[in-house]
């Protein structure tokens, strides 16, 4: 179980609250601050069925409420708190929280599980950064 803190980003910048910063496969990652986290959305569109077998995608509702999260938190709110199951079938899109706690459990009956994943968010960067 995990939340998405980090964002991908053009350029590297001063800012209270972002950080630490990080590359993944040539691209710049940062943590957000959570009023950042807390304006955006993520999209995944299916582009394959998704379903218990395939290791389909599980959520804690609400727990993005919760803000960022430690490990030991995280642990707490998955004892506490059931979860969702996401089967999804071709083109349907889940719409969702990065910081929404989520899972996918290993596939019984491995297949692909292709998804469009989009994150949009209404904060502005400086000028002279982009999201990536």
């Amino acid at each position: 179980w995990h939340q998405d803190k980090t964002v991908c980003v053009s350029a590297k910048f001063d800012a209270p609250d972002w950080g630490p910063w990080s590359e993944k496969d040539h691209t710049l990652h940062v943590q957000a601050p959570l009023a950042v986290l807390n304006n955006m959305v993520t999209l995944r569109i299916h582009l394959d069925p998704a379903d218990i077998s395939s290791g389909c995608l599980k959520v804690i509702p609400s727990s993005h409420r919760a803000g960022l999260l430690s490990q030991k938190d995280i642990e707490q709110i998955v004892r506490q708190q059931p979860e969702v199951v996401c089967e999804a079938g071709v083109g349907d899109v889940l719409v969702m929280r990065p910081h929404l706690l989520h899972a996918s459990s290993k596939a019984q009956n491995p297949s692909q599980r292709r998804v469009v994943h989009l994150e949009y968010s209404g904060y502005s960067l400086p000028d002279h950064v982009s999201w990536a």
